[in-house]
């Protein structure tokens, strides 16, 4: 119950409220679209509660109610936009971004934990099987390579975060972030079904935009995850889900578990630590196991069965298989020189495994007859397997 004295304060904009920024509750508020409350109570000597967040969907189209809905809230200028937030950029040239003078600053190409900003996750569903009202606080941080974060120039954020442009405007206008959980912003684990699993426990999640494949249906990436999950891999399986951000509707987008170890070890039942490597280089752990691996694979004969045996030691032959099979029949153009990732447990039979990810560029071959191996009729012949020096081939 709250105290007598007690008064309460609230915004509608995202922002966190108090006595300044914060309108005094005086009576009910009805909401006739969309939108976001949140709100504080505020003793008479001053002390603050904790802001509760609420999102309201009202009146919202059949395509969203038909999708999970996920919405983040957070105060726009320290966590969203300029000055302080994920996507500010001040200043600059305007194509690939470099600064100009020294007052110039671009936080999309910054990476790392002091580049993380607290927000408010609520993940909302209109059908009757899910129908909870997740809510937790976790870190966010703007997601993308590092060709992609040079582009961003987020000067407008306001209304819908995309042009439905597969130009290079594609860069410009669509966020996309990294979510991470952890014990200081309350939750250290995501679990919600919202990736089909009730017993989910992610630590983070990468709200996917779909840059090389960002026009409707926007599932390109998605499909080719699945079918290596569909052949019994450990893979990050995702779903579509309107998002909203400061009780806006953005865009659709895709979220997905990222490949970190704490998803590797709910994967394969493991509580060791786990090697990360990608096309970007060290995610977790370190790459000796992997170096290792591949000058052995460059130095020896592996049809010599000896050679091969110890190959098998080192590498998951079946999965590797599979996973080629996954790629080379979705003809990606973006790959093997770039989206590729591979995960071992740090153990005596820990063994590397390859795992999709980011195969927005598949199946746009010039025809059928596309070879991923020699470039044959390939929209990236200079891309071939048999030509290229990556952690693939």
């Amino acid at each position: 119950a709250i105290a007598p004295a007690t008064e309460i304060y609230y915004t509608l904009d995202g922002s966190t409220p108090n006595t300044t920024l914060g309108t005094r509750y005086t009576s009910p508020l009805s909401f006739s679209s969309a939108g976001v409350l949140r709100a504080v109570a505020v003793t008479a000597e001053g002390i603050e509660s904790d802001p509760v967040t609420y999102n309201f969907l009202v009146n919202v189209p059949s395509a969203i109610q038909s999708v999970p809905v996920v919405c983040l809230t957070a105060d726009w200028d320290t966590s969203i936009h300029k000055p302080h937030g994920i996507a500010s950029v001040e200043g600059g040239s305007v194509s690939r971004w470099v600064a100009d003078s020294p007052d110039d600053y671009n936080m999309p190409m910054q990476r790392g934990r002091p580049y993380e900003r607290k927000v408010h996750m609520n993940v909302l569903y209109t059908d009757t099987i899910n129908n909870t009202n997740y809510q937790a606080n976790c870190g966010v941080r703007l997601a993308g390579s590092t060709f992609s974060r040079k582009l961003f120039r987020f000067q407008d954020l306001s209304g819908v975060w995309s042009s439905n442009d597969a130009t290079i405007e594609k860069f410009h206008k669509k966020v996309q972030f990294n979510l991470f959980f952890r014990d200081a912003y309350g939750s250290s684990r995501f679990k919600n079904p919202l990736f089909g699993d009730p017993d989910t426990k992610l630590k983070s999640i990468r709200v996917r935009s779909g840059k090389n494949d960002i026009i409707n249906p926007f599932i390109t990436d998605e499909v080719v995850r699945r079918l290596q999950d569909n052949m019994g891999h450990a893979v990050s399986r995702g779903t579509i889900a309107a998002v909203y951000v400061n009780g806006v509707f953005r865009h659709y987008y895709n979220p997905t578990p990222r490949y970190d170890e704490n998803f590797f070890q709910e994967a394969y039942g493991s509580a060791r630590d786990f090697d990360i490597i990608n096309h970007g280089g060290v995610a977790e752990g370190d790459s000796m196991a992997f170096d290792e691996m591949i000058a052995f694979a460059r130095n020896n004969d592996l049809s010599i069965e000896e050679n091969y045996r110890e190959m098998e030691r080192r590498l998951d032959i079946e999965n590797f298989i599979d996973y080629l099979l996954v790629e080379c029949y979705s003809a990606n153009w973006d790959w093997p020189n770039n989206n590729w990732a591979a995960s071992r447990e740090r153990s005596a039979n820990g063994r590397w495994r390859y795992h999709v990810w980011d195969a927005e560029g598949s199946f746009e071959a010039r025809n059928d007859e596309a070879n991923a191996f020699t470039g044959a009729n390939h929209s990236r012949p200079e891309k071939a397997l048999n030509d290229i020096d990556t952690g693939i081939a």
